[in-house]
């Protein structure tokens, strides 16, 4: 699904652009994606997990750019990408109102307003697509993540222990978060 480019100045008065990811970004998409596996233990994939293949990845990305259930957004900054939004909703009729969707902001650009904004545009797509509600899952120990998933409405609707296994043996416990619409 594509959106229209969004230009935005964050609080700190950089300027970014919100935009639907394009083949033409696989490289920035995947370095992002990358660093930010490497600067935070709240995502699931780990930068070795990253594929690197950047004809396959340039694929998928006009898959879901052509995809009306699907939608990726990326954040450009200086020709790097530095956040990004993943969306989708199932095409079944009894689940097609839920919109699952994940995100990542770079460290260094955290605290800059950059996750809400990506949160906002996917709700606008997501009220588009008549969905009546947003989901998102959370590690339990991300308290930054669940204040601000909080601050936008979401609420904590179940909670799966032991979801998460890091290499070195904790395990971590996973919110499902949802926004009625």
């Amino acid at each position: 699904m594509y959106i229209e480019p969004m230009k935005l100045k964050l609080q700190d008065g950089r300027r970014v652009i919100l935009r639907s990811a394009e083949p033409e970004d696989a490289a920035a998409d995947l370095r992002c994606m990358q660093q930010t596996a490497a600067e935070t233990e709240f995502l699931l994939l780990s930068p070795e997990e990253v594929s690197g293949e950047v004809p396959r990845h340039a694929a998928a990305l006009e898959d879901v750019r052509d995809d009306p259930y699907a939608l990726l957004l990326v954040c450009v900054a200086d020709g790097e990408a530095v956040g990004r939004l993943h969306g989708f909703v199932k095409p079944r009729r009894r689940v097609c109102h839920r919109f699952r969707l994940g995100l990542c902001v770079r460290r260094a650009y955290w605290g800059q307003r950059l996750a809400t904004a990506m949160l906002h545009a996917a709700e606008r797509v997501a009220r588009e697509m008549g969905c009546l509600q947003m989901e998102l899952e959370v590690m339990a120990h991300n308290a930054r993540a669940v204040r601000l998933y909080e601050h936008e409405g979401y609420r904590i609707a179940m909670v799966h222990p032991g979801a998460v296994c890091f290499p070195d043996g904790r395990v971590a416990d996973e919110y499902l978060m949802i926004k009625k619409l």
